[in-house]
């Protein structure tokens, strides 16, 4: 159904405007009748829409960490200066550079309109703000905390996008390098290998093994590139559809972290973003219990996720925290001792603060140096293939002075 902006009056001639979300025109008539309000103007507002004043590059616009991180200091300075809900949305709607977000907050707005708190009309949206943010929100509300509660979760979603935008750069020129190359073996095969095939052909020599190999695959890629590509593009979707249920990806997530220089790599990723979400839920006043469950969602590997919640639950019965995430052998033993000590003390959100400055340190250090080992080991790889194809082209070449004798 489509989403209308509507401007409305009530019986007294006041003006009231919203978000609504209706079949047509006159089910909006019909819903503000309900409420005393009849309709005066509306507009169909879409996720992708072009609002005026915005181009169609900017209404195309994927929400960004960046972005949820400037609108969430913007609320907690609007708050702060005791404008009201309804007035913060609309100014933090108005200054959001992307349209998607715009019709987000307006959503939003409408629901508390409609008597909804803060936390369940962000709850609605938790594919764009994740169940941590209305958790935050909700603790803030219930703890008159609101403002300190945003520029919080302000904070755990910057470092989110800092670690990302870390872990992205590490990884760019590796792929760089291996799609480069695949570019180069591709092109070698497809335009170069055929004319060598053609100078064989004329002399009628016996090719090596490796030439007949290699030729072999220049004539599938020239003949059936058609249905290269679409075996590509199948293993691509086959791959997002066995990747989609929980227990594909489980096996995924599972592989990942077995795998060398990457899979520690990630584990550490994924265990410094619960931790950092955690300790800032439990430095939010989020219950610990309510913490867990939504800082699960953060680490980013349904193994490691898993592990929290199954951990959540034995917290309920009674089990402590640190011999639950011990237990699950997925926490390194030095994270699950801080854990425990915090746990003692009284302190765990400053373990926890502890434990995630300590990760900070050593993924940075772990990705740098995976980085510089992973350059070396490609270039073996892609030499390797190189030196392959020149030898198999080569190859032949040795042997036609025999072939022209003959």
């Amino acid at each position: 159904m489509p989403t209308y902006e509507f401007q409305a009056r009530d019986r007294n001639g006041q003006v009231e405007a919203g978000v609504l979300v209706a079949e047509d025109v006159n089910s909006l008539r019909n819903l503000l009748r309900a409420r005393d309000l009849y309709l005066t103007s509306n507009a169909v507002v879409a996720d992708h829409a072009i609002s005026k004043g915005t181009t169609s590059v900017a209404a195309n616009r994927r929400i960004k960490l960046n972005d949820l991180v400037v609108m969430s200091r913007q609320l907690a300075t609007l708050f702060r200066s005791g404008i009201p809900v309804v007035e913060c949305l609309d100014a933090a709607a108005e200054q959001s550079e992307t349209v998607k977000l715009q019709v987000i907050l307006k959503e939003v707005r409408a629901d508390i309109i409609d008597g909804q708190s803060l936390s369940e009309a962000f709850g609605k949206h938790s594919k764009v703000f994740g169940t941590t943010y209305a958790a935050l929100v909700h603790a803030g509300e219930h703890g008159g905390t609101l403002e300190e509660t945003l520029d919080l979760a302000a904070e755990l979603i910057d470092r989110q996008a800092e670690l990302k935008a870390k872990v992205v750069s590490a990884v760019t020129y590796p792929i760089l390098v291996v799609v480069a190359a695949l570019g180069v073996v591709l092109f070698m095969v497809a335009f170069i290998v055929p004319v060598f095939k053609k100078v064989y052909t004329q002399f009628g020599a016996e090719l090596p093994g490796p030439t007949k190999l290699l030729v072999s695959m220049s004539d599938i890629l020239v003949q059936y590139w058609y249905w290269c590509i679409l075996a590509i593009v199948g293993l691509i979707f086959a791959f997002r559809w066995f990747h989609g249920p929980p227990q594909g990806r489980r096996l995924v997530d599972r592989i990942l972290l077995k795998i060398p220089l990457l899979g520690p790599v990630l584990r550490k990723i994924s265990i410094a973003q619960f931790t950092d979400t955690f300790a800032g839920m439990t430095r939010g006043g989020v219950p610990i219990v309510s913490g867990l469950q939504s800082a699960a969602d953060t680490a980013g590997n349904v193994i490691i996720n898993d592990a929290i919640m199954d951990a959540a639950e034995r917290l309920k019965v009674g089990s402590p925290l640190a011999m639950s995430l011990q237990e699950s052998g997925q926490f390194q033993p030095m994270a699950t001792r801080m854990i425990a000590a915090g746990e003692k003390s009284g302190s765990l959100d400053e373990m926890l603060d502890e434990l995630n400055r300590f990760y900070r340190r050593d993924i940075d250090h772990s990705v740098d140096r995976m980085a510089r080992m992973i350059e070396p080991i490609l270039t073996v790889v892609v030499g390797g293939l190189v030196l392959f194809i020149l030898l198999a082209l080569y190859m032949p070449v040795f042997s036609l002075g025999q072939v022209i004798k003959k």
